[in-house]
């Protein structure tokens, strides 16, 4: 079956063959057609009820709005930094996803007393202990959750 949508979503005819009768501008849709087409509207690939209709392009906002605020949040949490105590001086690390994953292999890796080179945010090269890295992770984690928490605030507010 084939349905013709005019300009507004609305369906204006069903019909079994594919010729524009309708003397409109419309676009031609090769779908199962619910048996009630009269009270539909075509949106976005789906038959919404008329009376639905607002509803729908309501949710449509709403997801727009939460990918939106998911691409926000994933920025953030893609340029994200810490920072650290080393002898009473304040250096800060990257802490993205690949960083997180580098700091995670290095703590594996090392001994309790053993050190390792590390490049600050700044490219600055510093001496680190397993110690220092496990802290770096733990400040990561508290961010990546305010970050994510305060986000999940925000889409649930919607």
């Amino acid at each position: 079956m084939f349905i013709y949508i005019n300009k507004n979503s609305e369906i204006i005819n069903a019909s079994k063959t594919r010729e524009n009768t309708t003397g409109q501008e419309i676009e031609v849709v090769d779908s199962l057609v619910p048996k009630d087409w009269q009270s539909y509207k075509y949106i976005n690939g789906e038959f919404v009820k008329n009376t639905d209709r607002d509803d729908f392009l309501q949710n449509i906002q709403k997801k727009e709005k939460i990918a939106e605020l998911n691409k926000q949040r994933d920025k953030k949490l893609s340029i994200l930094t810490v920072s650290i105590s080393i002898d009473g001086k304040e250096i800060t690390l990257d802490a993205d996803k690949d960083s997180q994953d580098n700091i995670k292999t290095a703590i594996l890796a090392l001994e309790d007393s053993e050190k390792t080179i590390w490049l600050t945010k700044d490219n600055q090269q510093i001496e680190l202990t397993r110690e220092q890295l496990k802290e770096a992770l733990r400040k990561v984690g508290e961010k990546k959750r305010e970050i994510v928490f305060s986000y999940r605030a925000k889409k649930d507010a919607l």
